[in-house]
């Protein structure tokens, strides 16, 4: 229903071919290997491409919770089977919702956890993965194996090892972390292309990897993750400012809102902060989606700065903001009643984000170590229950994802549950500008583009010399992906 396992298919004169890796269909040499620049266009923008489409334009996926007909011969459109928004909203105490949530996790984790092969857990010491080991360890009289995972100092990075030991020796795990430097990075660029099978700039699949690789070594098959729970309860601050901000645009008298944040942001104090106000105003004075997913690495403005002359005439016109339109009318089709915009950001991120990259880096680099990822978050009991929960009780106070950390407090202390959210930081701009490793990356980028005339020179040449690393990655994932599939 949430797209965590990938279906890959391709309806080709007359003959239909379909797999669970997409590099499977590529074997069949009869299938065209032609790029979909709108597909290309949507990578540029959200760093994967949405289902249905991938790269190729004879190759497609199936979205999730969507199923597929082939009746006398003619293959009929994919249908939805699954609507994550069918529950009206509840009306019952904070108590009470919050009782409900932890029944749904605790018995989705059990659910999870139900196998005959070792099993483990990823552990960052944060809400979702202490969770998650919490009521492993609370169902079980064994100790739970906990993997945790971070670069060494001299990558000048921090990590989190301290809050994962610390949640850790809490419930007696048997824990372990691992250590990356910059040869687990650049070793690994090559293959993760082989193993991501379409290009995901994701550089959290990385670690991913390893964490599955001495899980695997040390005999454990399955790992709970932690993914969807920030979609599902709200646990990021760019959503919280971006739901604020719309808010105040769309209530303020006489469209007063955005003078008021113009000038607000013209005096000194805060001129140069919140850069991202400038992007939000721009977007809702020219009418385009406020919105945009929150794998958003550029908008088309951006986008259309760094694509040639070439490429924007392979696209005709197309924006990626089309896509989100079409998720907003979906949307509100699929609501039963009046919901908020923050409803919308978890529906589109549900459809997108999670299957086209947090799901896919998780199960791609988990099954590549021959390990299979399980996310209890993902339980489709459990995101009908969080879609039914009023957003102001997920958000209060100021506080981000309020319900899972206020009734975690019988389980988790005080700063595992209220610390920073941080993620996995990946020192990009470390690693990809080595001396030895960026004069590489700058020569392969040029050599591809001098093939594929994709990019625009000058400013590819200006994103390299700037350090612009997550740009600079989204790109070589790209320019690899295309030099491996296409001769």
């Amino acid at each position: 229903r949430l797209g965590v396992k990938p279906f890959f298919y391709s309806n080709y004169k007359n003959v239909f071919y379909f797999a669970s890796e997409f590099k499977a269909l590529l074997r069949n040499k009869k299938i065209p290997r032609e790029i979909d620049y709108t597909s290309l266009s949507d990578y540029l923008s959200f760093t994967s491409v949405p289902a249905p489409k991938t790269i190729f334009k004879e190759i497609k996926k199936l979205p999730a919770a969507h199923f597929l007909i082939i009746k006398n011969g003619k293959m009929l459109a994919p249908v939805r089977y699954w609507n994550p928004l069918s529950s009206k909203i509840i009306n019952n105490s904070e108590n009470i919702i919050i009782d409900e949530l932890l029944h749904h996790l605790e018995t989705s984790i059990k659910y999870r956890t139900i196998a005959d092969v070792p099993i483990g857990c990823l552990l960052s010491g944060g809400v979702d993965s202490s969770s998650n080991l919490a009521f492993m360890s609370k169902n079980t009289n064994e100790r739970v194996n906990a993997f945790s995972i971070g670069f060494s100092n001299k990558s000048v990075s921090s990590n989190e090892f301290k809050y994962a030991k610390k949640v850790a020796d809490l419930f007696n795990a048997n824990y372990t972390e691992i250590v990356l430097d910059e040869s687990h990075f650049i070793n690994f660029i090559e293959e993760i292309i082989h193993i991501q099978d379409e290009p995901i700039a994701d550089t959290a699949g990385i670690p991913i990897y390893y964490i599955a690789k001495k899980a695997k070594e040390m005999g454990i098959s399955v790992l709970l993750g932690g993914e969807g729970s920030d979609e599902l309860l709200l646990g990021y601050e760019h959503w919280r400012l971006m739901y604020n901000f719309n808010r105040f645009i769309k209530n303020a008298p006489g469209g007063t809102g955005i003078l008021t944040y113009k000038f607000l942001h013209s005096l000194p104090g805060l001129k140069n902060r919140r850069i991202f106000y400038k992007k939000w105003i721009k977007r809702i004075e020219h009418n385009t989606p406020l919105f945009i997913g929150g794998t958003e690495l550029r908008d088309e403005e951006d986008k259309s700065e760094l694509i040639s002359g070439n490429f924007k005439q392979m696209l005709n016109g197309y924006s990626s903001y089309d896509l989100m339109e079409q998720y907003y009318n979906e949307f509100l089709l699929l609501s039963k009643e009046e919901r908020s915009y923050y409803d919308f950001m978890t529906f589109l991120d549900l459809n997108f984000r999670m299957p086209e990259s947090l799901l896919a880096r998780l199960d791609k680099m988990t099954m590549a170590a021959s390990v299979e990822a399980r996310e209890p978050f993902m339980d489709h009991v459990l995101t009908e229950f969080c879609l039914s929960i009023p957003t102001s009780l997920k958000v209060k106070n100021g506080v981000d994802k309020y319900l899972l950390k206020k009734g975690m407090e019988e389980y988790l202390p005080h700063d595992i549950l209220y610390r920073p959210k941080l993620g996995f930081p990946v020192p990009l701009n470390n690693l990809l500008f080595e001396k030895q490793w960026g004069n590489k990356i700058e020569n392969d980028l040029n050599l591809f583009n001098q093939k594929f005339n994709l990019f625009d020179d000058s400013l590819l040449k200006l994103k390299i010399n700037n350090k612009e690393g997550s740009e600079i990655w989204n790109l070589l994932n790209i320019s690899n992906w295309i030099k491996k599939y296409i001769q």
